[in-house]
């Protein structure tokens, strides 16, 4: 692609190659993207749980007061100055998104882990959920986050899966029994008592359906960890401590199939 920038032009080469990633995994870094925090990232092993995006929501607020204060003093070329501050916070996003990729593959690296992303396919469409969420949600570049963690992934030898992601924000990761949102970021079992993080219990159940933990209702819809053909041995414990992920290219009768 040929473009021009403030007065210059570029080439942008698009260059594939092919990479080995591992069919072994020590742990697994479970993401659950929202718009609350772009990704919410949980190891199975310990549940250590990081969350990513406040920079992000900090930099589209600002611009979207900039925006607002252009249209109110209507400058004789507001357009072409709303071009230029949107062009400004579209390189700091992206900037962000590339720092938080690498901090996750990196994350993966150190503990060998296979990572595994909540499909987002289809959020924007028939979920309405009101005009503020609505707004941070459609606003949030989940894709442009998941497609440069596969690419630095892969760069480093590492599997990334999308899990699908259907009930896991109102499920318990503990007991599998469903649960209530008190609030938009806090999650409440009544059966079990947990009382955690939304986002967070969201990442385990996400890792835990890619383990095939819960046979209802996280398992129900299926999921495929590595590459299709292949499965997922673990040791069905109360307690995923210890995690041997194991990935074949042969499938053998009897074992289950994620």
């Amino acid at each position: 692609e040929l473009v021009r920038r403030d007065g210059d032009w570029y080439v942008h080469l698009v260059v594939k190659r092919s990479v080995t990633v591992a069919d072994e995994y020590d742990d697994v870094l479970a993401i659950d993207m929202g718009a609350r925090w772009v990704a919410t990232c949980a190891f199975l092993s310990d549940r250590k749980t990081t969350f990513y995006g406040e920079e992000v929501r900090r930099i589209r607020e600002h611009y979207k007061q900039l925006r607002k204060s252009i249209g109110n003093s209507k400058p004789r070329q507001g357009q072409q100055v709303v071009e230029r501050i949107g062009n400004a916070e579209a390189r700091k996003v992206d900037d962000r998104l590339h720092k938080i990729a690498r901090r996750i593959v990196e994350d993966a690296q150190e503990r060998n882990a296979v990572i595994v992303v909540g499909d987002l396919g289809g959020i924007r469409k028939d979920n309405d959920k009101g005009r503020y969420v609505n707004d941070k949600t459609h606003k949030m570049p989940f894709a442009r986050l998941l497609n440069y963690i596969e690419y630095k992934a892969h760069d480093a030898g590492i599997d990334v899966q999308l899990i699908d992601e259907y009930d896991t924000s109102k499920t318990c990761n503990r007991c599998a029994c469903e649960g209530v949102r008190a609030t938009q970021g806090r999650f409440e079992c009544p059966d079990c008592g947990l009382d955690d993080n939304a986002d967070k219990n969201g990442a385990l159940n996400i890792g835990k359906r890619a383990l095939g933990k819960f046979s209802k209702p996280l398992s129900e819809a299926g999921a495929v960890l590595a590459q299709p053909e292949t499965q997922v041995i673990v040791h069905r414990d109360d307690e995923p401590a210890n995690l041997s992920v194991s990935v074949g290219s042969t499938p053998s009768e009897g074992t289950p199939r994620l």
